[in-house]
């Protein structure tokens, strides 16, 4: 649901917990890729909060490391800390239980990766308005990650125009 890790569009998918008991029916198994970036757009987020809670998200000088992904603004689960783990598996039982259950789960993007170079320094709850679906990369920079004082990864010599 507008990129938010463990949850689901209630409108675009309200289906899917019988699509995939039909799909288990049929003798099929169903597997969700996941991207593991939190957004951290909405202060009331529940995975945001729990992770914030416990501690887990990669943390410089003390604040946790905020980047672009997907969900906007995006703090990202530190997996060398042993405490993610246990949040993790929280998270994805909860999930399992309220939303959908899966016969397995793909982690893509389980290395940190950022539209934006290094740790943007905004704070939790600043909104996300940027639109993914008519995203121009040329202008990408200046109106997310110069605005917002991080340095560039994605300019337009990454992205050639295609004709």
């Amino acid at each position: 649901n507008t990129f938010h890790i463990f949850t689901v569009d209630p409108v675009r998918y309200a289906g899917l917990r019988n699509f995939t008991e039909v799909l288990r029916a049929g003798g099929r198994q169903y597997v969700q890729i996941v991207d593991p970036g939190v957004a951290v757009n909405e202060l009331n987020y529940s995975v945001y909060q729990s992770g914030e809670a416990a501690n887990v998200f990669m943390q410089r000088d003390n604040t946790t490391m905020v980047g672009v992904v997907w969900p906007g603004w995006t703090a990202f689960p530190d997996f060398t800390n042993p405490a993610t783990t246990q949040w993790w598996t929280t998270e994805i039982q909860n999930y399992f239980q309220t939303q959908v259950q899966l016969d397995g789960m793909w982690t893509d993007m389980n290395e940190i990766s950022s539209f934006c170079g290094g740790s943007c320094p905004v704070l939790p709850g600043t909104p996300w308005t940027f639109d993914w679906h008519t995203v121009d990369w040329n202008t990408f920079d200046q109106l997310i990650c110069q605005k917002n004082g991080c340095s560039a990864l994605n300019t337009s010599l990454n992205y050639p125009p295609f004709n």
